[in-house]
């Protein structure tokens, strides 16, 4: 798989998406699978940091990264999705990130840092916010989910 997962910890609470150079989109959509089953495995809370040095796959981001971030939010234990590297921290990935964040997400969820320049700083970030806000089923207002209407 072009887009690895794997768990960070040995207690399996974090998991960590490396994204290389031959990512592509479908490899982006497993691996979102991968980490969605992982959280419905268990009623622990899970973060994920994806970890990004090459940039993302070709072709329009938005309508891939927004159902990504739609099914990561769906699963009630899943917390923090963050981003870290040299090029998930900055530039185009940012911008579109950002954006989905304010729209799919609102509220305090675009009050959060996201990104993080290195994959320890992250794992920092994650350790901090389990600290002060715990584990378990995340509250609403922690990431409220927009409601897609249908019509």
């Amino acid at each position: 798989m072009a887009c690895e997962v794997s768990w960070y910890d040995p207690e399996h609470t974090i998991l960590i998406v490396t994204i290389t150079k031959d990512t592509t989109w479908t490899d982006y959509h497993n691996a979102i699978d991968v980490l969605v089953a992982h959280a419905a495995a268990t009623d622990q809370r899970i973060d994920a940091v994806f970890y990004d040095n090459v940039g993302m796959p070709a072709g329009n981001p938005m309508p891939h990264i927004k159902k990504g971030v739609a099914k990561i939010m769906s699963q009630p234990n899943f917390w923090l999705a963050l981003i870290a590297g040299t090029r998930g921290s900055s530039g185009f990935v940012r911008i579109i990130i950002e954006t989905l964040a304010r729209a799919i997400g609102g509220g305090q969820a675009g009050n959060r840092p996201m990104f993080f320049r290195t994959l320890e700083d992250a794992i920092a970030y994650i350790r901090e916010d389990r600290a002060k806000n715990g584990t378990g089923i995340r509250p609403e207002e922690y990431f409220p989910v927009a409601q897609s209407s249908t019509g």
